[in-house]
């Protein structure tokens, strides 16, 4: 995936959105600062084909802990230095509830999934 993107959600942003990625892939960045370095941003993960992201920041209502980076955006399709663009979908916060109240065992799944999911890439940053 390139460096360059287009931010979807930025680090400690509520969530209102879930996002599903059906080609390319999104990146999860963080902020990290320190005397020595600066500012700098870190790669944390990519969310490949295949995969959503936005789910737990939903369901428990915090603030995300990443920046959420695609090169492509809501309305039109791009293509940043001969890279594939990413083409996702999206389901709003209330529809995505509306789900997981009409499915308790998916709402399950979701949050187990996103726990380990956030314990994972803590551990990376």
């Amino acid at each position: 995936m390139a460096k360059v993107g287009i931010n979807l959600v930025e680090q400690g942003e509520g969530v209102d959105q879930v996002y599903f990625f059906y080609r390319g892939a999104g990146m999860l960045t963080r902020e990290f600062s320190s005397d020595v370095y600066g500012t700098t941003q870190l790669e944390c993960g990519i969310l490949p084909e295949g995969s959503f992201w936005g789910e737990l920041p939903c369901l428990l209502g915090i603030t995300s802990y990443f920046s959420l980076k695609v090169n492509y955006s809501r309305t039109e399709k791009i293509k940043i230095d001969g890279s594939e663009h990413c083409h996702i979908y999206y389901l709003e916060k209330e529809d995505f509830m509306d789900i997981l109240a009409d499915y308790p065992s998916f709402e399950t799944s979701i949050y187990i999934r996103g726990e380990i999911r956030v314990a994972y890439f803590k551990h990376q940053a």
